[in-house]
Protein backbone atom coordinates (compact mmCIF):
# COMPACT_ATOMS: atom_id res chain seq x y z
CA UNK A 1 0.00 0.00 0.00
CA UNK A 2 1.46 3.33 -1.09
CA UNK A 3 1.42 6.41 1.21
CA UNK A 4 -1.40 7.96 -0.81
CA UNK A 5 -3.40 4.72 -0.66
CA UNK A 6 -2.84 4.55 3.08
CA UNK A 7 -4.22 8.09 3.51
CA UNK A 8 -7.17 7.12 1.33
CA UNK A 9 -7.69 4.05 3.54
CA UNK A 10 -7.59 6.13 6.74
CA UNK A 11 -9.99 8.69 5.28
CA UNK A 12 -12.41 5.90 4.30
CA UNK A 13 -12.22 4.53 7.85
CA UNK A 14 -13.24 7.92 9.25
CA UNK A 15 -16.39 7.75 7.13
CA UNK A 16 -17.35 4.72 9.22
CA UNK A 17 -18.31 2.39 6.38
CA UNK A 18 -16.96 -1.19 6.44
CA UNK A 19 -15.12 -0.76 9.73
CA UNK A 20 -16.97 -3.05 12.13
CA UNK A 21 -14.62 -6.04 11.92
CA UNK A 22 -11.26 -7.25 10.69
CA UNK A 23 -13.10 -8.75 7.73
CA UNK A 24 -14.48 -5.31 6.80
CA UNK A 25 -11.10 -3.62 7.12
CA UNK A 26 -9.34 -6.21 4.96
CA UNK A 27 -12.04 -5.92 2.30
CA UNK A 28 -11.79 -2.12 2.48
CA UNK A 29 -8.17 -2.28 1.34
CA UNK A 30 -9.35 -3.98 -1.86
CA UNK A 31 -12.03 -1.33 -2.53
CA UNK A 32 -10.25 2.01 -2.15
CA UNK A 33 -11.55 3.00 -5.58
CA UNK A 34 -14.97 3.30 -3.95
CA UNK A 35 -13.81 6.55 -2.32
CA UNK A 36 -12.46 9.87 -3.58
CA UNK A 37 -10.40 11.98 -1.23
CA UNK A 38 -9.84 15.70 -1.79
CA UNK A 39 -6.92 16.74 0.45
CA UNK A 40 -7.00 20.20 1.99
CA UNK A 41 -10.81 20.49 1.82
CA UNK A 42 -11.99 20.86 5.42
CA UNK A 43 -15.30 22.75 5.30
CA UNK A 44 -18.23 23.59 3.03
CA UNK A 45 -16.70 26.85 1.80
CA UNK A 46 -13.52 24.99 0.73
CA UNK A 47 -15.66 22.38 -0.97
CA UNK A 48 -17.79 24.94 -2.86
CA UNK A 49 -14.75 26.83 -4.16
CA UNK A 50 -12.96 23.58 -5.13
CA UNK A 51 -15.92 22.35 -7.17
CA UNK A 52 -16.41 25.67 -8.97
CA UNK A 53 -12.82 26.86 -9.38
CA UNK A 54 -10.97 23.54 -9.81
CA UNK A 55 -13.54 21.13 -11.17
CA UNK A 56 -15.55 23.71 -13.16
CA UNK A 57 -18.88 22.46 -11.83
CA UNK A 58 -20.42 25.90 -12.49
CA UNK A 59 -19.45 29.11 -14.31
CA UNK A 60 -19.86 32.26 -12.28
CA UNK A 61 -19.41 35.67 -13.95
CA UNK A 62 -16.53 37.55 -12.44
CA UNK A 63 -18.75 40.42 -11.37
CA UNK A 64 -20.85 37.96 -9.27
CA UNK A 65 -17.99 36.07 -7.64
CA UNK A 66 -17.93 38.32 -4.58
CA UNK A 67 -21.66 37.76 -4.06
CA UNK A 68 -21.73 33.99 -4.54
CA UNK A 69 -22.32 31.84 -1.43
CA UNK A 70 -19.65 29.15 -1.81
CA UNK A 71 -20.42 27.71 1.62
CA UNK A 72 -24.08 27.10 0.79
CA UNK A 73 -23.11 25.55 -2.50
CA UNK A 74 -20.55 23.27 -0.80
CA UNK A 75 -23.17 22.24 1.75
CA UNK A 76 -25.52 21.19 -1.06
CA UNK A 77 -22.75 19.21 -2.77
CA UNK A 78 -21.83 17.33 0.42
CA UNK A 79 -25.48 16.60 1.17
CA UNK A 80 -26.10 15.25 -2.33
CA UNK A 81 -22.97 13.07 -2.41
CA UNK A 82 -23.11 11.96 1.19
CA UNK A 83 -19.52 13.13 1.62
CA UNK A 84 -17.76 13.91 4.89
CA UNK A 85 -14.87 16.05 6.09
CA UNK A 86 -12.00 14.14 7.70
CA UNK A 87 -8.50 14.90 8.91
CA UNK A 88 -7.35 13.86 5.44
CA UNK A 89 -9.73 16.10 3.53
CA UNK A 90 -13.16 15.70 1.97
CA UNK A 91 -14.20 12.07 1.27
CA UNK A 92 -17.02 10.96 -0.95
CA UNK A 93 -18.38 7.62 -2.14
CA UNK A 94 -17.71 7.13 -5.87
CA UNK A 95 -20.64 4.75 -6.23
CA UNK A 96 -18.49 1.86 -7.42
CA UNK A 97 -19.46 -1.64 -6.31
CA UNK A 98 -17.85 -2.87 -3.07
CA UNK A 99 -16.46 -6.39 -3.55
CA UNK A 100 -16.11 -8.90 -0.69
CA UNK A 101 -12.68 -10.39 -1.34
CA UNK A 102 -12.23 -11.94 2.12
CA UNK A 103 -14.86 -14.21 3.74
CA UNK A 104 -13.81 -13.78 7.37
CA UNK A 105 -12.36 -17.29 7.80
CA UNK A 106 -9.02 -17.28 9.61
CA UNK A 107 -7.47 -19.79 7.22
CA UNK A 108 -8.37 -17.54 4.26
CA UNK A 109 -6.70 -14.35 5.49
CA UNK A 110 -4.77 -12.94 2.52
CA UNK A 111 -1.06 -13.68 2.72
CA UNK A 112 -0.09 -10.00 2.90
CA UNK A 113 -2.19 -9.51 6.04
CA UNK A 114 -0.95 -12.52 7.99
CA UNK A 115 1.25 -11.90 11.00
CA UNK A 116 1.82 -15.64 11.53
CA UNK A 117 1.51 -18.84 9.56
CA UNK A 118 -1.56 -20.70 10.81
CA UNK A 119 -0.57 -23.81 8.93
CA UNK A 120 2.54 -24.30 11.04
CA UNK A 121 1.05 -25.45 14.32
CA UNK A 122 3.27 -25.51 17.37
CA UNK A 123 4.45 -29.03 18.23
CA UNK A 124 2.69 -30.76 21.10
CA UNK A 125 4.46 -30.87 24.45
CA UNK A 126 6.29 -34.11 25.14
CA UNK A 127 5.89 -35.93 28.44
CA UNK A 128 9.36 -34.72 29.42
CA UNK A 129 8.31 -31.12 28.72
CA UNK A 130 5.20 -31.52 30.88
CA UNK A 131 7.25 -33.17 33.62
CA UNK A 132 9.72 -30.28 33.65
CA UNK A 133 6.93 -27.69 33.78
CA UNK A 134 5.07 -29.57 36.53
CA UNK A 135 8.22 -30.10 38.62
CA UNK A 136 9.27 -26.44 38.47
CA UNK A 137 5.77 -25.23 39.29
CA UNK A 138 5.36 -27.79 42.10
CA UNK A 139 8.63 -26.64 43.68
CA UNK A 140 7.48 -23.00 43.77
CA UNK A 141 3.95 -23.85 44.95
CA UNK A 142 5.27 -25.97 47.82
CA UNK A 143 7.66 -23.21 48.82
CA UNK A 144 4.85 -20.61 48.73
CA UNK A 145 2.46 -22.77 50.79
CA UNK A 146 5.22 -23.42 53.30
CA UNK A 147 5.92 -19.71 53.73
CA UNK A 148 2.31 -18.48 53.85
CA UNK A 149 0.39 -21.31 55.55
CA UNK A 150 1.67 -22.17 59.07
CA UNK A 151 -0.57 -25.26 59.22
CA UNK A 152 0.81 -26.59 55.94
CA UNK A 153 4.37 -25.98 57.15
CA UNK A 154 3.69 -27.71 60.48
CA UNK A 155 2.09 -30.73 58.84
CA UNK A 156 4.93 -31.11 56.34
CA UNK A 157 8.17 -30.23 58.14
CA UNK A 158 10.36 -32.07 55.64
CA UNK A 159 11.45 -29.55 52.96
CA UNK A 160 9.45 -30.07 49.77
CA UNK A 161 8.01 -33.44 50.87
CA UNK A 162 4.78 -32.49 49.06
CA UNK A 163 6.52 -31.46 45.87
CA UNK A 164 6.05 -34.89 44.28
CA UNK A 165 2.35 -34.95 45.19
CA UNK A 166 1.79 -31.47 43.73
CA UNK A 167 3.65 -32.46 40.56
CA UNK A 168 1.47 -35.59 40.26
CA UNK A 169 -1.69 -33.48 40.57
CA UNK A 170 -0.43 -31.13 37.86
CA UNK A 171 0.43 -34.00 35.53
CA UNK A 172 -3.05 -35.49 36.10
CA UNK A 173 -4.61 -32.15 35.13
CA UNK A 174 -5.93 -31.53 38.66
CA UNK A 175 -5.20 -27.86 39.27
CA UNK A 176 -8.49 -26.72 40.84
CA UNK A 177 -7.41 -27.63 44.39
CA UNK A 178 -4.15 -25.72 43.94
CA UNK A 179 -6.01 -22.68 42.64
CA UNK A 180 -8.43 -22.78 45.58
CA UNK A 181 -5.58 -22.95 48.07
CA UNK A 182 -3.98 -19.90 46.45
CA UNK A 183 -7.31 -18.03 46.50
CA UNK A 184 -7.57 -18.72 50.23
CA UNK A 185 -4.22 -16.95 50.54
CA UNK A 186 -5.55 -13.89 48.66
CA UNK A 187 -3.79 -14.83 45.43
CA UNK A 188 -5.69 -13.66 42.32
CA UNK A 189 -5.22 -14.18 38.60
CA UNK A 190 -2.96 -11.12 38.49
CA UNK A 191 -0.45 -12.75 40.86
CA UNK A 192 2.48 -14.85 39.70
CA UNK A 193 1.53 -18.38 40.77
CA UNK A 194 -2.14 -18.30 39.63
CA UNK A 195 -0.85 -16.90 36.33
CA UNK A 196 1.66 -19.73 36.00
CA UNK A 197 -1.05 -22.32 36.70
CA UNK A 198 -3.22 -20.73 34.00
CA UNK A 199 -0.28 -20.85 31.58
CA UNK A 200 0.35 -24.50 32.48
CA UNK A 201 -3.33 -25.28 31.82
CA UNK A 202 -3.16 -23.62 28.40
CA UNK A 203 0.05 -25.39 27.44
CA UNK A 204 -1.12 -28.85 28.55
CA UNK A 205 -4.78 -28.70 27.45
CA UNK A 206 -6.59 -28.45 30.78
CA UNK A 207 -10.04 -30.09 30.88
CA UNK A 208 -12.21 -28.93 33.83
CA UNK A 209 -14.50 -31.94 33.34
CA UNK A 210 -11.64 -34.17 34.49
CA UNK A 211 -10.87 -32.01 37.54
CA UNK A 212 -13.75 -32.69 39.94
CA UNK A 213 -12.09 -34.29 43.00
CA UNK A 214 -11.22 -30.93 44.55
CA UNK A 215 -12.04 -31.85 48.17
CA UNK A 216 -10.04 -35.08 48.03
CA UNK A 217 -7.09 -33.38 46.36
CA UNK A 218 -6.99 -30.60 48.96
CA UNK A 219 -7.09 -33.23 51.71
CA UNK A 220 -4.04 -34.92 50.19
CA UNK A 221 -2.22 -31.60 50.23
CA UNK A 222 -3.11 -30.59 53.78
CA UNK A 223 -3.36 -33.84 55.78
CA UNK A 224 -0.04 -35.18 56.95
CA UNK A 225 0.33 -38.99 56.80
CA UNK A 226 1.65 -40.91 59.80
CA UNK A 227 5.40 -40.38 60.19
CA UNK A 228 7.88 -43.08 61.26
CA UNK A 229 9.44 -40.75 63.86
CA UNK A 230 6.17 -40.72 65.79
CA UNK A 231 6.09 -44.52 66.20
CA UNK A 232 9.65 -45.61 67.01
CA UNK A 233 9.99 -48.78 69.14
CA UNK A 234 13.41 -47.96 70.54
CA UNK A 235 14.96 -50.98 68.77
CA UNK A 236 17.47 -50.85 65.96
CA UNK A 237 17.85 -53.35 63.12
CA UNK A 238 21.34 -54.12 61.88
CA UNK A 239 21.96 -54.91 58.19
CA UNK A 240 25.16 -54.99 56.13
CA UNK A 241 24.32 -51.45 55.06
CA UNK A 242 23.93 -49.95 58.51
CA UNK A 243 21.80 -49.70 61.62
CA UNK A 244 18.20 -48.51 61.29
CA UNK A 245 15.59 -47.44 63.85
CA UNK A 246 12.54 -49.73 63.93
CA UNK A 247 9.13 -48.09 63.55
CA UNK A 248 5.72 -49.58 64.26
CA UNK A 249 4.29 -48.33 60.95
CA UNK A 250 3.38 -50.86 58.29
CA UNK A 251 4.87 -50.97 54.82
CA UNK A 252 1.68 -49.39 53.43
CA UNK A 253 1.77 -46.54 55.97
CA UNK A 254 5.41 -45.89 55.15
CA UNK A 255 4.59 -45.73 51.43
CA UNK A 256 1.82 -43.20 52.18
CA UNK A 257 4.45 -41.10 53.98
CA UNK A 258 6.65 -41.11 50.89
CA UNK A 259 8.99 -43.99 51.70
CA UNK A 260 9.97 -46.86 49.42
CA UNK A 261 11.64 -50.23 50.01
CA UNK A 262 15.42 -49.97 49.79
CA UNK A 263 16.56 -53.39 50.98
CA UNK A 264 15.80 -55.98 53.68
CA UNK A 265 17.58 -57.60 56.59
CA UNK A 266 19.53 -60.82 56.05
CA UNK A 267 16.84 -62.89 57.75
CA UNK A 268 14.21 -61.09 55.64
CA UNK A 269 12.19 -60.28 58.75
CA UNK A 270 12.56 -56.53 58.30
CA UNK A 271 12.30 -54.12 55.36
CA UNK A 272 14.50 -51.03 55.20
CA UNK A 273 12.48 -48.16 53.67
CA UNK A 274 13.84 -44.74 52.73
CA UNK A 275 12.73 -41.43 51.17
CA UNK A 276 16.03 -40.33 49.68
CA UNK A 277 17.30 -38.65 52.83
CA UNK A 278 16.21 -40.89 55.73
CA UNK A 279 15.57 -44.62 56.27
CA UNK A 280 13.77 -46.78 58.86
CA UNK A 281 13.18 -50.47 59.50
CA UNK A 282 9.67 -51.97 59.44
CA UNK A 283 8.46 -55.48 60.09
CA UNK A 284 8.17 -57.55 56.92
CA UNK A 285 4.57 -58.67 57.32
CA UNK A 286 4.82 -61.05 54.35
CA UNK A 287 7.52 -63.08 56.12
CA UNK A 288 5.59 -63.04 59.41
CA UNK A 289 2.61 -64.65 57.72
CA UNK A 290 4.60 -67.46 56.12
CA UNK A 291 4.31 -70.80 57.88
CA UNK A 292 6.89 -71.57 60.58
CA UNK A 293 7.26 -75.42 61.04
CA UNK A 294 7.66 -75.25 64.83
CA UNK A 295 4.74 -72.90 65.20
CA UNK A 296 2.66 -75.13 62.91
CA UNK A 297 3.43 -78.15 65.14
CA UNK A 298 2.41 -76.22 68.25
CA UNK A 299 -0.84 -75.17 66.63
CA UNK A 300 -1.51 -78.81 65.63
CA UNK A 301 -1.06 -80.03 69.22
CA UNK A 302 -3.34 -77.29 70.46
CA UNK A 303 -5.95 -78.32 67.91
CA UNK A 304 -5.66 -81.97 68.98
CA UNK A 305 -6.25 -81.05 72.61
CA UNK A 306 -9.26 -79.09 71.55
CA UNK A 307 -10.70 -82.08 69.68
CA UNK A 308 -9.73 -84.76 72.23
CA UNK A 309 -9.88 -83.28 75.77
CA UNK A 310 -7.46 -84.88 78.25
CA UNK A 311 -8.44 -85.37 81.88
CA UNK A 312 -7.16 -87.27 84.96
CA UNK A 313 -9.01 -90.31 86.38
CA UNK A 314 -7.99 -91.91 89.68
CA UNK A 315 -6.20 -95.28 89.14
CA UNK A 316 -6.05 -94.72 85.35
CA UNK A 317 -3.89 -91.66 84.95
CA UNK A 318 -4.51 -89.23 82.06
CA UNK A 319 -7.17 -90.39 79.68
CA UNK A 320 -8.61 -88.91 76.58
Amino acid sequence: MTPSEYEQFQAAIEMGDHTRSLEDLINLTYNLDCYDVYPGIHDHDDLGRYYIEELGAMEIPSYLESYFDYEAYGRDVALEEGGEFTDFGYVRDTGYRFYEEYDGQIENIPEEYRVMNFEDEEPELTMDDKMDMATDLAFDLDEFFRQHDPQYAAQHPEPHEQKELIADLLLEGKTAALREMLEEMAQTGDDVLPGRIAEYERETGYDPKQDTSITEDKAKLTLRPEQPDDHLTGERIQTPRGSFALTELSKEQMEAAGYGVHHQSDDRQFLIMGNGTRAFAVVNADMQEKENPLKTAEMTVEDDYAVYPTFFQPGKGFCS
